[in-house]
C-alpha cells in the first residue's frame, strides 16, 4: 500500500484489522464505524454489544454518554453538576 493511503481511506485500515481478527477468532467478523451509524443501530450496538477493544476509555465513555442522552445538552450540563457536587 502507498504510504498515506491507510490515512486517506480508514476503510482499508478496517478491513486489515478485520481480517486479522477472523483469522484469530475462526469466525466471519463485522468492523463498524459507530460514528457513521444511525442513533437506534448505535444504542442497539452499545446496549447489546461486547467491546473487545478500547484505546481511549474517554472518548468511549464520552460517546456512550452522549447517546443515552441523545445529544440532550440541558440533560447532560445536569448530569456534569450533580457528578461535581457529589465529587465536592
Amino acid at each position: 500500500m502507498p504510504h498515506g493511503c491507510r490515512e486517506e481511506n480508514p476503510q482499508l485500515a478496517r478491513s486489515d484489522c478485520r481480517f486479522k481478527l477472523e483469522e484469530m477468532l475462526e469466525k466471519e467478523v463485522d468492523l463498524l464505524s459507530l460514528r457513521k451509524l444511525s442513533t437506534v443501530f448505535q444504542k442497539e450496538v452499545v446496549m447489546s454489544g461486547r467491546m473487545i477493544y478500547c484505546k481511549d476509555h474517554y472518548v468511549v465513555n464520552e460517546f456512550e454518554m452522549l447517546m443515552h442522552f441523545g445529544c440532550n445538552i440541558k440533560k447532560l450540563l445536569s448530569v456534569f453538576r450533580h457528578l461535581l457536587n457529589r465529587s465536592t
